[in-house]
């Protein structure tokens, strides 16, 4: 029996069964994911479909597939501070016009070097303002990070980030345009039921909360 490793586990297996079920047919897969045995992020699930993992200098090794389609859109875990390492990235996002999906928060104690805040976004989106950019955690974010990208029109914010707190929501709608506002999960850190119930409980009409839970989402995806 093989030795467990969770730190080195993969997704590959996954990816490969994917890519069967697309060869036999299919034209939508879901995928319902727990407590994953892996680390990878899914990168191992990509590599199996056919894309190219890069690195933040756009380096990577290449697969014997093409990739599936163009994607959609790309999550930036890791933050930048404005030290422009993500530029290659958001380039390529400009390229292809894919949407990013930045972690970001405002934080109460000490912020570390190359650690993301609201008013990095902002200077992202300045220097990017063809690219689309969806900075996660409205509530991590708070209202000094609603009002620090309210200037820039291609950035929208998702409704996640530590425990719901009454009437930001309905601050974002009102500041922004709920137009600008998706529904974030923070799966699996969070409980789906409290993430909704910030959205669903929120005062706002009910096109708005309509807009957020999907609308938003389908217009700015493509989906």
């Amino acid at each position: 029996m093989v030795r467990p490793d969770p730190l080195g586990a993969s997704t590959h297996g996954l990816g490969e069964l994917l890519s069967r079920v697309l060869d036999a047919g299919a034209r939508r897969v879901v995928v319902g994911l727990g407590g994953s045995g892996s680390t990878d992020g899914g990168a191992g699930a990509l590599s199996a479909l056919g894309a190219r993992l890069l690195d933040a200098q756009l380096q990577g090794r290449p697969v014997e597939k093409h990739m599936l389609m163009p994607p959609r859109g790309v999550a930036i875990r890791q933050s930048t501070d404005r030290l422009a390492v993500s530029d290659p990235v958001m380039r390529k996002a400009e390229e292809l016009g894919a949407v990013v999906l930045h972690h970001c928060w405002y934080k109460t104690v000490r912020k570390y070097e190359g650690e993301s805040d609201p008013a990095d976004i902002a200077d992202l989106a300045a220097r990017f303002p063809r690219v689309r950019i969806i900075m996660a955690h409205l509530t991590g974010c708070g209202c000094r990070g609603v009002l620090d990208v309210k200037p820039f029109k291609n950035v929208y914010i998702d409704t996640s980030g530590s425990p719901a707190m009454a009437g930001m929501v309905e601050y974002g709608a009102r500041t922004l345009g709920a137009e600008r506002l998706l529904f974030g999960s923070d799966a699996f850190g969070r409980d789906f039921s409290a993430q909704l119930a910030r959205v669903l409980d929120a005062g706002i009409p009910e096109a708005q909360r309509r807009m957020i839970l999907r609308d938003n989402a389908v217009k700015l995806l493509g989906l």
